[in-house]
């Protein structure tokens, strides 16, 4: 793993679960469907595909981040590309859009994971700092804060 010139993390390619900082929450597609426009939010550990994502690099320092509960056949996708503050985080079958593909930047011992489609200005941020189950991921203007942080725990 190293880092490019723009601070974006490269060689992490690899299936995790990825746990909120603020939380201690975990990424989830809502009721493990794999369809389209299915929410991302946080729930509890529980070890399924719902929490499995893998991370796909394209060699320019973007990343698709796959479900498992899709067969890794979808991804994150923020909704209608938007670029705005409280965007939806929703699953849809990958296409390679810049909607679709994450920078991973390295903040301590956590990450933040940014939109390509905001030109990485925003990141994924877990919604009005919620902890409860079924709190929304959703795109946020990157500020550091621990809403915003994620750690990338290996599925192997």
């Amino acid at each position: 793993v190293y880092t490019d010139s723009n601070g974006a993390l490269i060689g992490l390619d690899g299936t995790y679960y990825i746990k909120s900082v603020h939380s201690g929450k975990y990424l989830d597609v809502a009721n493990g469907s794999s369809a389209n426009g299915t929410n991302v939010q946080q729930y509890e550990y529980n070890g399924s595909n719902a929490q499995k994502f893998k991370l796909v690099g394209d060699g320019n320092g973007y990343y698709a981040i796959l479900t498992a509960c899709s067969g890794y056949n979808s991804g994150l996708d923020v909704y209608d590309w938007s670029t705005a503050n409280g965007a939806n985080i929703n699953q849809w079958e990958y296409h390679g859009g810049d909607c679709q593909k994450f920078q991973i930047v390295k903040i301590g011992d956590a990450y933040a994971i940014k939109t390509k489609v905001s030109s990485c200005y925003s990141c994924l941020d877990v919604y009005n700092w919620s902890t409860a189950n079924g709190g929304n991921i959703a795109q946020y203007e990157y500020w550091g804060g621990n809403c915003q942080l994620w750690y990338l725990e290996s599925c192997n």
